[in-house]
């Protein structure tokens, strides 16, 4: 049977497989709402309306992720006050185990508007993720020679990892960017444990010693960022209202921190712009890499929890495109994508194939390799 042909799990067992999930890593109100919404589908009530026709959604879709983003838009709007006592992020502290009533009173309210918001991927831009970026981006530096980087991102979202440079990362005798910066990522860059330990399968990372004697990156000169370039299907505009708030709802609510270092992340995109193209990732990497880079500039492919919205033949044209430029220009491939999307496998970084880290799905810590495997 070809992968095209299998058939996805049913929603319903999607979703309480993500319980699951959030139950382990500590989201308490999304584990409930998930359960919440498998028990609702598979009674008829306004979940099974709601998500009428999407039976085939498979597990990449997150389809869970696109009605819990659309139910805490309601709340950051001010839409749903009942359900807000609940969500840490609009100051609710309410037991989670109970919550579930008051957002099935919510999608029954706001059909409509919900219905609307599964159509859209979510995008959480996560600027946690830029620890793993610092990080590699210092790796490949080193290995390469090259100090001048001319980073191009797929998927880029609102683009708020590309301002990497602008973001405060330390970790393990090794630090990364301005002191005063309004996001600080302190100590996320860590020696060897597994940031999923609570995870089936996740265990130690073997025979870490730190950074400084086994990646010399502790010391090594913090690479420049001379170019810069996103791009993204549905491109988001940081400083725009909307945009903002679209992406602040895709933060978990019980993940209060993230949702400060987003808001966080977003002031330092008002005062950096960058350029984000509105473009198939395949297609566009393949112009960008087409032509040449400055002398003596490694350019850097990035990419962080995309790959799942992506299909097998655009997988390989990325990695064609790199693979062809390596022939002409100092070229690396720098990912940062769960093995098995989206939520069961802990993701790694990789640079060029080679592991050089594992990290939490929403960025950090980072718990870095002593040895590449």
């Amino acid at each position: 049977m070809s992968a095209t042909s299998i058939v996805p799990p049913p929603l319903a067992d999607q979703w309480r497989s993500h319980a699951t999930y959030c139950a382990a890593t500590g989201a308490p109100l999304y584990a409930t709402l998930m359960r919440g919404l498998a028990d609702d589908l598979e009674a008829g009530g306004p979940v099974a309306r709601l998500v009428v026709g999407r039976d085939g959604a498979r597990v990449p879709d997150v389809l869970q992720l696109r009605i819990l983003g659309g139910l805490h838009r309601l709340v950051l709007d001010g839409d749903a006050p009942e359900l807000a006592e609940w969500y840490r992020t609009a100051g609710g502290d309410r037991d989670p185990e109970i919550a579930w009533p008051a957002a099935r009173d919510a999608i029954e309210e706001h059909l409509d508007r919900l219905r609307v918001g599964l159509d859209h991927v979510p995008q959480t831009n996560e600027a946690g993720r830029s620890a793993a970026l610092a990080a590699g981006l210092t790796a490949a530096a080193v290995r390469s020679g090259l100090g001048r980087i001319r980073l191009l991102e797929l998927g880029s979202s609102a683009g708020l990892n590309l301002r990497v440079d602008r973001f405060r990362i330390t970790g393990a005798g090794w630090s990364w960017g301005p002191e005063d910066s309004p996001v600080q990522l302190i100590d996320a860059v860590r020696e060897g444990s597994s940031p999923h330990q609570a995870l089936p399968g996740a265990g130690d990372v073997p025979g870490a010693s730190g950074l400084a004697g086994l990646t010399g990156l502790a010391g090594a000169p913090i690479p420049q960022i001379v170019e810069r370039r996103g791009c993204d299907l549905s491109p988001l505009d940081a400083t725009d209202v909307q945009a903002q708030l679209r992406l602040l709802s895709y933060v978990w609510p019980d993940h209060v921190e993230r949702f400060h270092r987003l808001r966080a992340a977003l002031s330092v995109a008002a005062r950096w712009p960058v350029v984000i193209d509105r473009a198939p990732l395949g297609a566009w990497i393949d112009r960008q890499l087409a032509a040449p880079a400055p002398e003596g500039v490694l350019t850097v492919v990035w990419h962080s929890i995309v790959m799942q919205y992506v299909s097998a033949a655009e997988k390989a044209q990325v990695a064609h495109a790199v693979a062809a430029a390596a022939d002409r220009m100092p070229v690396v491939h720098l990912a940062l994508e769960a093995p098995i999307a989206p939520y069961t496998t802990t993701p790694e970084l990789r640079l060029d194939g080679t592991l050089l880290a594992t990290v939490a799905a929403h960025g950090v810590p980072v718990a870095w390799r002593s040895e590449p495997a």
